[in-house]
This record gives structure tokens, sequence and C-alpha cells, in this order.
């Protein structure tokens, strides 16, 4: 097998690999750039890569490991008769995300389960569930040509599903190569929290001193959601949720595929649900989907933790300007790089001017220096592929099996 990192090496998000043997070719993810974040955003561009997304097609399948558009957010550029393999929560999510803002969604996908290999040619891909802040993320065991490849997407140890991450990847013994994820490789272990049951525990701890406690995370980060939820019950607070987060809460608890443990407004009692930036328009299908749990006036004047989104300000001034908040928190959730954009900073701002308090409580979704550690030692590879880093370098003085390669170049396997 060859592998080339198309785009990856010298960054993090809008990685690109091609695997490929002398008969078959497959790409893993084709994801966005994210650029300075200080832009509001960064325009989406073909990366105009032959046979690929221009020209006539030379690969035969590209595969997803999760729906955050530093992986998948390129997609729509694909050539139309190379077939797309995703798994089935994973393209409904995404394409949920498109409905509420731009872009093209997956059409004619082809689904994975985990565990099960696809066979693409003389290529076996075989999905195992990986844990990220993204729901049911994918890692890819690649075989071919008597050789076995580990592409970790993102992945981490600290979530939900982190507990046997290690033993989902030791059954399948030594493996040739791994192209592991770095984004966390020169970070410390030792934070403050390091797992999303140490941060329901901090949040809870926090929210028993506050009545309304609003939360900026990320939508369909799913296991801050639920960490998020535990806090709010063993505080006795309502849990409101804006309609998109809603929307997806009641579409995984109805899939027979995913837990009924997260918690949406249909099947759980202290589940409501709110509109944000009420004038501005959104979608009817999703409103009419969850109107009967929509909060009423009285809802507000109960103690509540609500999950907000970007246009969060907006709301919360109209709260403030009515006497709706009586020792309100506001709980920053999210990677701190994104307070270097100018709106976020200013939000921030607003919220400070309404002499409410800002704590941040976040873990990130990627992998630990030690949780890299831990997958190399579990899957013993002759050769390391770092990707998703800015700091492969570090790879190099850890591990004597890296192969130090730069974008477009291919390295035998």
């Amino acid at each position: 097998m060859k592998i080339k990192v198309i785009r990856g090496t010298n960054q993090i998000g809008g990685c690109i690999t091609e695997i490929s043997t002398t008969t078959t070719k497959i790409i893993i993810d084709v994801g966005e750039e994210l650029g300075n974040v200080k832009e509001e955003k960064v325009k989406k561009q073909n990366p105009n890569i032959d046979g690929l997304t221009i020209g006539i097609k030379q690969y035969d399948a590209v595969f997803f490991t999760h729906y955050h558009g530093d992986h998948i957010g390129l997609q729509e550029y694909i050539l139309k008769d190379i077939p797309i393999y995703i798994e089935t929560i994973t393209c409904t999510m995404y394409n949920m995300l498109i409905d509420v803002t731009y872009g093209r969604k997956i059409h004619n996908a082809n689904f994975f389960n985990f565990d099960v290999p696809v066979i693409v040619g003389d290529i076996k891909v075989t999905p195992i569930i990986a844990d990220h802040s993204a729901y049911n993320s994918a890692m890819f065991v690649i075989e071919a040509d008597g050789k076995k490849i580990l592409h970790t997407g993102d992945f981490r140890t600290s979530g939900y599903k982190g507990k046997n991450q290690l033993s989902r990847i030791s059954q399948y013994g030594k493996f040739d190569c791994i192209i592991c994820e770095g984004t966390n490789i020169t970070s410390s272990t030792k934070k403050s929290i390091k797992t999303e049951k140490e941060l329901t525990t901090r949040c809870t701890e926090e929210f028993s001193n506050y009545n309304q406690v609003f939360v900026l995370s990320a939508s369909t980060n799913i296991d801050r959601v639920c960490s998020l939820y535990k806090a709010s019950i063993a505080t006795d607070k309502l849990f409101i949720q804006d309609v998109y987060l809603a929307n997806v809460t009641k579409m995984l608890a109805v899939d027979k595929k995913s837990s009924t443990s997260i918690p949406n407004p249909v099947t759980f009692k202290k589940v409501k649900v709110y509109i944000p930036n009420r004038n501005k328009p959104f979608n009817e299908k999703y409103i009419n989907s969850i109107n009967k749990y929509i909060i009423d006036e009285t809802d507000l004047d109960k103690p509540y933790v609500m999950m907000v989104r970007s246009n969060f300000v907006e709301y919360i001034q109209e709260l403030y300007n009515t006497n709706k908040l009586d020792k309100p928190l506001f709980v920053y959730s999210m990677w701190k790089g994104y307070k270097e954009n100018d709106k976020m900073n200013n939000d921030l701002n607003k919220i400070t001017s309404m002499n409410i308090p800002i704590l941040d409580i976040h873990t990130s979704g990627h992998a630990t220096s030690k949780d890299i550690d831990d997958i190399i030692k579990a899957t013993n590879p002759d050769k390391i592929i770092p990707i998703h880093t800015q700091n492969k370098e570090q790879f190099k003085l850890k591990y004597t099996s890296v192969v130090s390669v730069e974008d477009g170049d291919t390295v035998v396997v």
C-alpha cells in the first residue's frame, strides 16, 4: 500500500489522505481548512485535486471519519461518480447542520456500520467507533497487500466512549503503519478538567450557586450536552435546548442504533426548547417538530440551564432588559482559541457588561499526549505518520518510527 497525505501534515483540520494499491485508490476525509479564527467565516474553496474534485474520476471511494467541517466540509466538491462512505447518524447530523447553515447536503451516500468491513477493490476498510466530540466518530483499519494501517481520525479517551477505546483497537494486533492525529501532542495531561465525567462534577458545583446558567457549547458535541444535562438535574434545574439541538437530540433518542439516554424534549420531562434569535426566520419543519415542547414565560421564572448558540447575546440581553435574570452565570465551554474572534470577544464583553460572571469549563475533543502514547503502544506500528497537527516535530522527538513527510509525499507500507 501507499499513503499520501494530500493535505494535513502541517495544520490542524482540512486533512485529506490518500491510500492506494496498484489497482485501488481511496480517500479519508475531505475537510475545509480552519483558517484564521479571527475571521468570521473562511470561504469554502474547491481543493482542485485531480480525479477527486476536478477532472475525470481517479478514486474508488471516499470515507468520512465524522461530521466536523474540517473533515467533511468540502464533500460537495467530490466528483459525483465517486462513492461516499459514511456512518448513518454522521450523515444525518451533517445534513441537519447544512439545513440551518449553508452548503450542499450529502445525497446517495453508502452507509457503513462499525466493526463491519467495507470492501473497495482490493482494500478492506473496517470502521471502529471513536471517542471524540463528534457523535459516532470513526477510526479506520485499512488492509490490503498483506499490510494493515490505522487511520485514527480525531480521537480522545476522556469522553463517554473513551473507556474501551484502546481495547477496541488492540483486538486488531500489530499495525504496519498508524496515521495519527496530533492536535494536542505538545499539551500537558495535567489539566484542571480531564474527562467529561469530571466536567460534570465541576459544572454541578458551579451551577448550584446560580439560578440561570447559560452555556455556550457546540450543539453537535453530544457528550457535552449529556454532561451539562447531568449537572442541571443534579442542581434541580430545567434543561433548555435551542431548536436545532432539540431536533438533534430527538433524532438520536429515537434512532435504534443510538443511546436512549441522550437528553431530549420528547422522552425527558425536564428538557424544553427555546427559539433563539426570534426576529430571524428558522426552518419551520424544525419548529413544528418540537413545537409542543417550547418554553413559556413561567419556565423562565424557574432555575434553568440553557444551551446557547453563536447569536446568544441578543436573547440574553432581552432577558436582562426585562428583569428576568436573578443570579445568572455564563459558561464558555468551547476551545479558548475562538475567543480571538472579534465578534466572540465583543459578545463576551456584552455579557460582562450585564454583570454576568463568565466561567471557562471545557475539555478537548482531541487526544492528549498520553492518549497518543497509549495508542502507539497498543498498535506497535513500524511507521507513524502524524497529521492534523502543527507540531509534527514533537512526534519525531518522542517516537523513533515517525516518517517525516510533507503534504504530497508518498510513503510505501
